[in-house]
């Protein structure tokens, strides 16, 4: 395993922490500058999500638990990116908002993605992962993998081989 150390924020892994994703070491790490947590309010169920940078393609009802005047967002980015529609036909028309989240972290330029959501997301990050470039961790059951992967990635780790055989991304998931 990768010892992980503080870094400033320029070198913070940025990562996309999806609702209910979230561990109190994930803040601590955040605390430690190790990682930059972001997140879209699409489904909003905590309070303690961090922003991200660029949303995706939302419609107004998307936005369901989200306050207009709270929005800091820039509304002219609500569009969806290359990928958009490639990421739902992978996670299928019924997980609209988890592919708004995918998205919105490919647009963010986030370096990894955790879910929680096994059936929707995790059980396709194979394809999700070649698509895009960037690897995605169930906090539970990935956790080590993300620790190796946050300390590889603060260092500089090459993303755009994750899709060759035997790379680190495919041969810890199990």
């Amino acid at each position: 395993m990768i010892r992980l150390t503080p870094a400033d924020n320029a070198t913070a892994v940025l990562v996309y922490c999806e609702d209910g994703a979230s561990r109190k070491e994930l803040q601590n790490l955040q605390l430690n500058g190790m990682i930059r947590l972001v997140t879209f309010p699409y489904e909003c169920k905590s309070s303690r999500n961090h922003p991200s940078l660029w949303a995706s393609e939302a419609r107004v009802h998307d936005l369901d638990r989200v306050k207009i005047k709270d929005l800091t967002y820039i509304v002219d980015g609500f569009s969806g990116s290359e990928h958009f529609s490639s990421i739902l036909t992978i996670v299928g028309k019924q997980s609209y908002k988890d592919a708004l989240h995918i998205d919105s972290a490919y647009k963010s330029g986030c370096r990894c993605f955790l879910s929680r959501d096994k059936s929707d997301i995790i059980s396709k990050r194979t394809e999700l992962e070649c698509l895009l470039g960037f690897p995605f961790f169930n906090p539970d059951i990935d956790w080590d993998e993300f620790l190796d992967f946050v300390g590889g990635a603060s260092v500089g780790s090459d993303l755009g081989s994750c899709c060759q055989p035997g790379s680190k991304t495919f041969s810890t998931h199990t």
